[in-house]
């Protein structure tokens, strides 16, 4: 994920980056997660479009049940 401009990466890519940091270090804090996002691909801190674009993708996961949420915290289904 090195050096990716994460606002236009593909959704699916980053999907699949999220469910790998929460299947790795879940539950975990919706903002840890996207501090763990942001440094894999090289980002010092997430602007607003980062972060729209993680939150888009946060929505999409737990709306489908692939994730689940607990306050902030996040965790696998399953």
């Amino acid at each position: 994920m090195e050096g990716v401009q994460l606002y236009l990466s593909n959704l699916i890519d980053i999907e699949a980056w999220l469910k790998q940091i929460v299947h790795d270090e879940g539950p975990i804090h919706s903002q840890v997660l996207s501090w763990r996002i942001c440094s894999a691909a090289g980002i010092a801190r997430a602007g607003n479009r980062i972060q729209e674009r993680i939150h888009e993708v946060l929505v999409k996961l737990v709306g489908s049940g692939e994730l689940l949420r607990d306050g902030d915290f996040l965790s696998l289904n399953g």
